[in-house]
């Protein structure tokens, strides 16, 4: 007899199984423990990823909050400087009269010249408008000395002013005054550091006469420089400066 067959595809899984059986094969009772019918197993839920923004710092937030709180504050703008112009060439003056004028308002009442004759014809000349500049006769005179085309300085002592064309040298600012020609040429031996004798056997003074001086001035030279002090001041006067080095004495003799 056929035994007919059983497909075991769709049968659950035996976990136990008991049978007794006839002389011909027959089953007569079986006993089976079958396993329940498993259950598929449920996927496991999606687990949906949630970004976690990072708290900020208790102190930037404040900082954020006081910076938010504060006003805005408008930038105020730097005034551009004035510069006042206080010196002044007109043009019914010549600059040499402008130079004197500024000399005057500082309280220099003469001042000491020693400029070359192209100088002084540039001095003569008149602006042809108004000129101004904005500092001291001794800061300002440099410009002016560029914008005319000659050299020109300036010095000063405690109480006397001078303008040279001596670059880069000490000067020295002398006034010359006396009762005669003699008594100013004595006072200036002793202002540059020479000897001046008046006793009867050699005396400074060898010329025949004496003459009166009538004003007085101040003089500028290179620092020490006696021979061109002494040329200024005895021009137009007959009379000739000898000087003895070796002795650092200064003698007038009637020009020859």
């Amino acid at each position: 007899m056929a035994v007919p067959t059983v497909s075991l595809a769709m049968q659950p899984k035996i976990e136990n199984e008991s049978a007794t059986y006839s002389q011909d094969g027959i089953v007569i009772s079986a006993d089976v423990l079958r396993k329940s019918q498993p259950v598929a197993p449920q996927s496991p839920p999606q687990i949906k990823a949630i970004e976690v923004v990072p708290e900020a710092p208790t102190e930037t937030v404040t900082e954020m909050a006081a910076q938010a709180a504060q006003p805005i504050q408008e930038t105020a703008a730097v005034p551009t400087p004035v510069i006042t112009h206080n010196l002044f060439i007109y043009p019914d003056e010549s600059f040499y009269d402008a130079i004197n004028r500024w000399l005057r308002n500082d309280g220099y009442t003469t001042v000491a010249w020693s400029i070359d004759d192209e100088a002084s014809e540039e001095l003569a000349k008149r602006p042809k408008s108004i000129v101004s500049f904005a500092g001291s006769v001794r800061t300002v005179l440099p410009t002016l000395s560029k914008q005319i085309g000659v050299p020109l300085y300036f010095a000063e002592t405690s109480s006397l002013a001078a303008i040279h064309q001596w670059h880069n040298r000490q000067v020295q600012i002398t006034l010359v005054n006396g009762q005669s020609l003699s008594d100013a040429v004595k006072k200036l031996a002793q202002d540059y550091g020479w000897n001046w004798n008046e006793t009867a056997q050699s005396p400074s003074w060898l010329a025949a006469n004496d003459y009166p001086f009538l004003t007085s001035y101040p003089i500028v030279t290179p620092q020490g420089d006696i021979a061109r002090a002494l040329g200024v001041v005895l021009e137009g006067f007959p009379v000739s400066a000898q000087l003895l080095d070796s002795t650092q004495t200064l003698f007038i003799v009637d020009t020859k």
